[in-house]
């Protein structure tokens, strides 16, 4: 972006990469065209001709002429998994980056299944089919070696290296730098959490009940042991589960490993010896995750078994219908952000939620 764009409309860097939607899209998009343009030679230079003309009456003006954006011309080739209700909205304001920029984004949208192979393959085999990639997490070791640095436009852009980082989250960003280069800029980020009704959780017949058969208030559940009484008590299936949960396959890996890091946690030791092994009190707590899990599901059968194929539009839908207390969810953004789930009548059916 050249220093007069930048007069023309400022944004700042934490509007850029702390923004919800659109500008955190717009942010993927013009870093990865930062390591497009990198590898490209630059545009040739457009002359532009200014015509005077002169009348009796009139003084000598120049024609207006529309400004040449920097990058008119170009299209950007972005692959991005379909179906994604969370970033709709960023992917609907990709016109205002297509506008400042004069470039174009062609989306290729790939299967979820899909999306990381596929991107894979074009890129070990340079067929130039995308000019940057979108993939998870668990994929970027793979991808890295075949990226762009990013290094020279961040500096160019944010001043230093370390005014960067201090706009973006560190703990995501590091495993993206590969020998020394900045190499991707992570666009979204999962965050565990459990919704409850609390119209059944202030409900005075609830409180009193459950009061005299715990001997303690009825209160949002903080650990294991109160997660297993909340949901024993409020469980009446079919009509109303004690909790449902999103554990579609990797998920329920997810699930697991954000347990065991909120316990206080890693996977490996300072040795990178597996801490299950060698730390009895991580041991222990690992078995306490899986535990409560199999119990929910086989013995006290307080989470609806389908729950295990359950992904973001099904828990939504479970939950909003009235049919658990409480949801063990993973993604937020989807969470608040799906049309409906603020609407009236799901409000009504099933009060209000915290």
């Amino acid at each position: 972006m050249g220093e007069e764009k930048k007069e023309e409309k400022a944004v700042s860097r934490r509007k850029y990469l702390g923004a919800v939607g659109g500008l955190a899209a717009a942010t993927v998009v013009g870093w990865g065209l930062a390591g497009y343009l990198a590898s490209k030679p630059a545009a040739p230079a457009v002359e532009k001709t200014v015509t005077i003309t002169k009348t009796e009456t009139a003084t000598p003006t120049a024609p207006a002429t529309t400004p040449i954006k920097k990058y008119a011309g170009l299209t950007l080739k972005v692959p991005f998994p379909e179906g994604w209700g969370s970033w709709t909205p960023g992917i609907a304001m990709v016109h205002e980056f297509e506008e400042e920029t004069g470039m174009k984004v062609d989306y290729h949208f790939l299967p979820w299944a899909e999306n990381g192979s596929k991107q894979l393959l074009e890129i070990t085999n340079k067929t130039g089919a995308y000019d940057l990639n979108t993939v998870g997490a668990e994929e970027w070791p793979m991808f890295l070696p075949h990226l762009i640095g990013l290094n020279s436009r961040i500096e160019e852009h944010w001043g230093s290296l370390n005014a960067f980082m201090s706009d973006v989250f560190p703990k995501l960003q590091e495993p993206l730098i590969y020998e020394g280069e900045h190499r991707g800029i992570p666009i979204h980020a999962n965050t565990m959490f459990l919704a409850y009704r609390k119209d059944l959780f202030e409900d005075p017949k609830n409180q009193k009940k459950f009061e005299e058969q715990y001997g303690r208030e009825l209160q949002p559940p903080k650990t294991f042991q109160e997660l297993d009484e909340v949901a024993t008590f409020f469980n009446d299936p079919p009509h109303l589960y004690g909790i449902t949960a999103e554990q579609h396959k990797w998920i329920l890996f997810s699930t697991l490993i954000t347990l065991f890091y909120d316990a206080g946690f890693e996977l490996l030791d300072k040795d990178l010896r597996p801490t299950m092994k060698y730390d009895d009190k991580a041991r222990e707590t690992m078995i306490e995750i899986l535990k409560w899990h199999q119990d929910a599901y086989q013995k006290k059968k307080y989470i609806n078994i389908d729950s295990l194929k359950f992904l973001d539009g099904e828990i939504l839908d479970f939950f909003t219908s009235g049919n658990a207390a409480m949801a063990l969810y993973i993604w937020m953004d989807f969470w608040g952000g799906v049309p409906g789930y603020h609407a009236p009548e799901v409000r009504k059916r099933i009060g209000k939620v915290e």
